[in-house]
């Protein structure tokens, strides 16, 4: 739990929100998993970073839903506030191509379903979400990657990511 609790500390989470809503912390807790799957010497590191969140995003709700459906309900509205500010705010409105709604909602069917398929098909490559992580992030029609070197980054980031989130909505939920 050290590696938890280092991440759940004040100086570890990010704040990009003063207030203290579960929405904001939820928010901040699915931004600490940017570092697991983006690296400081990776090209388009600030768009991967957004795909990275909206992967992460999509994790987190799903677990809130399955975990305490009425609290998810509380907060769904304000979360999406939060992220849809964060991305007006870092500009990724003026970059997407499509109304910026449709881009999150077609990213989180992505990832919900890519997710979905790493855990019931043996050998699934999540070859779309490294195509967005990897080669060419805020695309609104992502392609198959070709990039094999970035299978087990991403194989090896699931794991710590889920652990945070996890985490994340237990505390919420007490």
């Amino acid at each position: 739990m050290g590696l938890l609790s280092n991440i759940f500390s004040s100086k570890e989470i990010p704040s990009y929100n003063t207030g203290s809503t579960y929405e904001s912390f939820l928010f901040n807790v699915a931004h600490s998993a940017i570092p697991f799957f983006i690296f400081s010497n990776q090209p388009n590191r600030r768009n991967a970073s957004f795909e990275v969140l909206l992967f992460s995003s999509q994790h987190l709700l799903q677990l809130l839903h399955s975990k305490a459906p009425r609290m998810y309900s509380e907060v769904e509205n304000g979360y999406f506030k939060e992220l849809f500010s964060y991305a007006r705010n870092n500009g990724f409105d003026r970059i997407i191509s499509i109304n910026l709604s449709e881009f999150i909602n077609q990213r989180f069917e992505l990832y919900y379903q890519e997710m979905k398929n790493l855990h019931e098909i043996q050998g699934f490559v999540p070859a779309r979400t490294i195509y967005n992580f990897y080669d060419n992030p805020l695309q609104t029609s992502p392609k198959l990657s070709h990039n094999l070197p970035k299978v087990p980054l991403i194989y090896d980031a699931i794991k710590p990511m889920k652990q945070i989130l996890e985490h994340g909505v237990d505390l919420v939920i007490r």
